[in-house]
């Protein structure tokens, strides 16, 4: 016969126990939500557009009155987002008890959105963004809040009007395009070296790219440096 530990079956009672009202040696519900609130609203500081909203308890819950403060935590592996679960014990000896809440956050607040279609690939610039106020809590892919913090980067997809900016869509500007022309810069000491050739792949600025001699048909891999220009270590 299979038993359930302790905790579990004093747990199973406290929730078939009916409604009868109640009394001074109950917990209160009030007393625990508003414990739930203060944990969210420590968890988000004074944020400009917080709202929280509570899941109430099941009115037949009944919980012994915990005789010191209530405790809050959020569940392991906890990630930010609209709905959220925090628990709250009474860590009291002899009366100990715990339970999740259920609530939903959101979190208004502007975020960079796509003005205009931007191809991939094409550098972003002021004009191709604007601010929008969003439920930021509901972006589980993030957002960016400053156009400063587009600079040198493009989107890796084309992006639609009014699509919010994420880290995740965005990369490196590439300055090296496949199958294009570039200036590879060798050196050998303090005597630079000058060779027309063409990219085999795409490349930002620091990447690493191969590249074809375009007299040798030589294949090595070269550095983006700039524009239309690699270097390699000869």
């Amino acid at each position: 016969m299979i038993r359930p530990a302790p905790g579990v079956a004093v747990l199973l009672l406290l929730l078939l126990v009916p409604l009868t009202g109640a009394t001074a040696a109950d917990e209160s519900h009030r007393r625990i939500l508003d414990a739930v609130r203060r944990h969210l609203q420590a968890d988000y500081g004074d944020e400009p557009g917080l709202s929280i909203r509570i899941d109430p308890l099941d009115r037949r819950l009944r919980l012994p009155r915990c005789d010191t403060a209530l405790e809050t935590f959020s569940p392991g592996n906890r990630r930010r987002g609209a709905r959220q679960t925090v628990g709250v014990r009474c860590p009291a000896s002899g009366q100990g008890w715990s339970l999740y809440v259920s609530t939903t956050i959101s979190l208004r607040k502007p975020v960079l959105v796509a003005a205009r279609t931007v191809p991939r690939g094409s550098p972003l610039t002021r004009a191709d963004v604007r601010l929008e106020t969003r439920d930021v809590a509901a972006l589980h892919r993030g957002y960016l809040e400053r156009p400063e913090q587009l600079l040198g980067q493009a989107p890796k997809r084309d992006l639609a009007p009014g699509q919010v900016i994420g880290p995740g869509l965005l990369g490196a500007r590439k300055v090296i395009r496949r199958g294009s022309r570039v200036t590879i810069l060798g050196r050998i000491g303090a005597i630079k070296v000058r060779m027309a050739g063409r990219a085999l792949g795409d490349a930002a600025v620091g990447e690493r790219v191969r590249v074809e001699n375009s007299s040798s048909k030589r294949r090595i891999e070269a550095t983006a440096v700039a524009a239309g220009i690699v270097e390699v270590a000869l």
